[in-house]
């Protein structure tokens, strides 16, 4: 896996930040958030661009609250990074913040605009289209103490 920075590289691949974190339901199952895409649909995670001088793992904080309601603090150090292609043409790379939860929100920039959902990480792992973003869903499912799967979707 290549080393994430928060600047671009020289090649033309865009930088973004996204954020993970997970929670036990209330069958001790451990879980992960997957959210709507805006433009096609597809599960993602939150992420988005890094405003000028933003540290990365700040722009994973503010991704987390705005597309999905929850406030944290994330690691400082990426635990991951995948590619994707932004608009179906530029590739993009993205490195995934662990976040720590403090509180999730009833009101958000983009509640009503994507669905919700939480699930397993095994089952998190077939939902997403970026293999990377499969991987490290997979290395949390291995790490995990449950084996049990479950779905649980909220609007």
């Amino acid at each position: 896996m290549e080393a994430y920075t928060d600047q671009s590289s020289t090649t033309d691949v865009a930088s973004q930040a996204a954020a993970t974190f997970c929670r036990y339901n209330d069958r001790a199952e451990l879980e992960v958030p997957l959210i709507s895409s805006l433009d096609t649909g597809r599960w993602v995670i939150p992420k988005g661009n890094l405003n000028a001088k933003e540290r990365s793992f700040h722009c994973a904080e503010r991704e987390a609250f705005e597309e999905a309601g929850v406030v944290g603090n994330a690691k400082k150090q990426p635990v991951g990074f995948y590619v994707y292609l932004k608009d179906r043409v530029r590739p993009t790379g993205v490195g995934v913040h662990l976040l720590r939860t403090r509180s999730t929100g009833q009101e958000f920039t983009e509640r009503g605009a994507r669905q919700l959902t939480w699930v397993h990480p095994s089952i998190a792992a077939g939902m997403v289209a970026e293999p990377q973003l499969s991987q490290l869903f997979g290395t949390i499912a291995e790490a995990s103490p449950n084996k049990r799967h479950s779905v649980r979707s909220v609007s």
